[in-house]
């Protein structure tokens, strides 16, 4: 498959991601395709491999998580507005990142639904995600068939595209990325929305 990426992406131009916390398979990758962004999906990167990823002139995705893979028993406190944590965090990696060489248009906030959250505080996170757009960076959304959907729907895990289209609906105009299983529909369902809208 890895032989056959750079034709791929020269065909269809298409960008690709690596998802990856470990610094010499993302260096690795980095040398040898033209990668779009880096997923740094415990925020643990070194400096060293930061910086090669600025320089590189890819974009880096960071991800607020308490713990890869998420663990039920570590959320964010009850009594902790989730809000400001994901504030606070995405205002002290910014700041870490800008200092390493990133341009600001480079770095990508996720705020990690699903990681590290109850299913309340990923809803309230969702309700209030245009905050981080006052960061002046873009933000994905990962929100595809996760746990929060059991909050308003007993469909199983495999059965979730139509919540996640419902709440892509109300996030879109609000985020740049939306990261789903489902891209077919998605596309169905935004492309008769716009020829409605007109």
């Amino acid at each position: 498959m890895l032989d056959n990426l750079n034709q791929y992406m020269k065909v269809g131009d298409i960008k690709v991601s690596i998802d990856s916390f470990w610094p010499d398979v993302i260096l690795n990758v980095l040398e040898h395709y033209n990668i779009a962004w880096v997923n740094d999906q415990k925020g643990d990167l070194d400096d060293n491999t930061l910086k090669a990823i600025a320089s590189s002139g890819c974009s880096i995705v960071i991800m607020h998580s308490l713990s890869i893979p998420p663990h039920s028993d570590n959320i964010i406190p009850s009594d902790i507005d989730p809000i400001d944590t994901i504030n606070n965090w995405a205002e002290r990696n910014i700041n870490r990142l800008l200092a390493l060489g990133f341009d600001q248009s480079s770095i990508i906030i996720d705020p990690g639904i699903g990681f590290g959250k109850s299913m309340y505080q990923n809803i309230q996170i969702l309700r209030s995600i245009e905050t981080l757009q006052n960061f002046g960076c873009k933000v994905l959304v990962g929100h595809s068939r996760k746990s929060f959907i059991s909050s308003f729907s007993t469909e199983p895990v495999f059965n979730r595209d139509l919540e996640t289209i419902a709440t892509s609906s109300v996030l879109h105009n609000k985020v740049d990325f939306l990261r789903v299983h489902n891209v077919r529909d998605h596309m169905r369902f935004f492309v008769a929305q716009a020829a409605l809208q007109g």
